[in-house]
């Protein structure tokens, strides 16, 4: 049972919550365990409410639990990780979308990388939103996905605007424009 928890921990990534792991399958009694034989770290705060957040001891445990796991096996189980997070609206959206990506799902992906455009443009953070939004736009076929994109990276540029990004901008407003009239 530890072992199967660390295993199913190392999908979760570097940093785990014990629901997402029992959300997989996992039992939260080897949790306990292997917080006992120090593989794992409890963290004594959550960055997602009413989860309790821990870690692997070091990245090399990470990375050999997880590569314990056939590859055909790997996507349902984070697509199960990205749903679990997915319902966790203080879950961050560039992790979601890390999770949707290896779970092969593209249209969740991008718009996970939506929402993280959407919450890098609030922060004011123009690197991640710009970045965010350009993964959405290349992988989504969704028009509301798209706009939802365009319009935080424009969010961004109104504030941000230099030279070479304008030229950016203009581009996103006509694909805006379009998108207008698609939905």
């Amino acid at each position: 049972a530890r072992r199967d928890f660390a295993r199913r921990s190392a999908v979760v990534g570097r940093v785990a919550w014990v629901e997402a792991v029992q959300a997989m399958g996992g039992d939260a009694a080897a949790w306990r365990k292997l917080l006992a034989d120090r593989v794992f770290q409890r963290h004594p705060r959550s960055s997602i409410e009413g989860a309790q957040e821990f870690s692997f001891a070091s990245e090399l445990m990470t990375e050999v639990a997880y590569r314990m796991w056939p590859a055909s096996t790997l996507p349902p189980m984070h697509e199960a990780v990205a749903r679990w997070l997915d319902a966790r609206p203080d879950a961050s959206p560039g992790e979601v979308g890390r999770h949707w990506e290896r779970a092969g799902r593209p249209e969740e992906v991008a718009a996970a990388f939506a929402r993280a455009a959407e919450a890098a443009a609030r922060a004011g953070d123009a690197e991640r939103a710009v970045e965010s939004a350009g993964r959405a736009l290349r992988l989504s076929s969704d028009p509301e996905v798209q706009w939802r994109a365009l319009a935080a990276q424009d969010a961004v540029f109104q504030l941000y605007a230099d030279k070479d990004q304008q030229a950016l901008q203009e581009r996103g407003l006509e694909q805006m424009r379009r998108l207008s009239l698609e939905l």
